[in-house]
């Protein structure tokens, strides 16, 4: 893809790891698959590329445990290899204006984010996280939107809680709500799950249908079970989608489902490369809808937050 000016796109989902190592004590060390993954890395990309395409049909779901530590490992790897200085050349190469970083406590601890991405701050947008196990959440969750750069909350059930009709689950609304925030929740069966029965999507209806005021991003158009997402963005307004690890066929069925104004683009970076996510999209919205999946629908949910940054089209500068 040729070199974009900046300001074309705004990614609405991708993952950075902080100063700090990732918090996974019970992941087993592989030096010697690291070594050959860094070996075979172009190879390694491209299976990636093939895994979203196929990975999510119903058959491989069933193989999933078998390469759970494996493929975990691998993730850390990736988290390990590309970090701001990658990324912030991945979106120059690639026309994108801001990329949403999504934590994910206690593995990705939103304070150490904020410090990275500091320098940055026109750059990124932090979506904080708390871990669910922690009894000072709220406490928490309130310090970092009092920095005054978090613009919402991620929700990973499967890799880290809570379980979606669980009281927390919630509680952690409640405090999105409170202050504005979107909130982007994973959906799709995670390949690498630590959190058992948090797979399914459908369970997440109840809250969705609690919090209508709430813009809930469900990522990844559920992957897998985007035949659930699209049935859910149809019925209820506050459901919104990206369009990471998702083919050209879905993303146009998403559009159709959720309409024009609900669907982002998002890569998934670095577990997916931001310029393929976006070689795709392309693909898949006719050009007069680029600028409203690419940027426009993003700029919306920023502007909830922080409606200095974002203030409304004609508004006086």
């Amino acid at each position: 893809m040729p070199t974009m000016a900046r300001g074309l796109f705004i990614d609405f989902h991708a993952h950075l790891r902080g100063k700090k190592d990732i918090q996974a004590p019970d992941t087993p060390n592989y030096p010697l698959l690291q070594a050959a993954a860094e070996a075979l890395e172009p190879a390694l990309v491209e299976g990636i590329n093939l895994f979203a395409r196929h990975g999510r049909h119903r058959v491989m779901t069933q193989f999933y445990p078998l390469f759970k530590r494996v493929g975990f490992n691998e993730i850390i790897r990736q988290f390990n290899k590309h970090q701001v200085e990658q990324l912030l050349a991945s979106m120059d190469a690639n026309g994108i204006e801001r990329t949403i970083i999504a934590a994910i406590e206690p593995f990705f601890e939103t304070l150490d984010l904020l410090e990275t991405i500091r320098p940055y701050a026109d750059r990124f947008a932090v979506f904080c996280s708390v871990d669910p196990e922690d009894e000072e959440y709220a406490d928490k969750f309130e310090e970092y939107v009092g920095t005054g750069m978090v613009y919402g909350m991620k929700i990973h059930p499967a890799m880290a809680g809570p379980a979606p009709t669980s009281e927390r689950m919630f509680e952690l609304m409640a405090l999105a709500q409170k202050h504005r925030l979107p909130v982007i929740i994973h959906t799709g069966t995670f390949p690498f799950p630590l959190c058992e029965g948090a797979n399914n999507v459908l369970m997440l209806e109840p809250v969705i249908k609690a919090f209508p005021d709430v813009p809930i991003v469900l990522a990844h158009i559920g992957w897998d079970q985007s035949h659930h997402v699209l049935s859910l963005g149809h019925d209820y307004a506050n459901c919104y989608t990206d369009t990471s690890w998702q083919p050209v066929k879905i993303i146009r069925e998403a559009i159709s489902a959720f309409g024009l104004q609900r669907v982002l683009f998002g890569s998934d970076f670095p577990l997916f490369q931001q310029a393929t996510a976006l070689g795709t999209l392309i693909e898949a919205v006719r050009p007069e809808e680029l600028h409203m999946v690419g940027y426009e629908n993003a700029r919306t949910l920023l502007a909830r937050s922080h409606p200095d940054e974002y203030p409304p089209r004609g508004a006086p500068p």
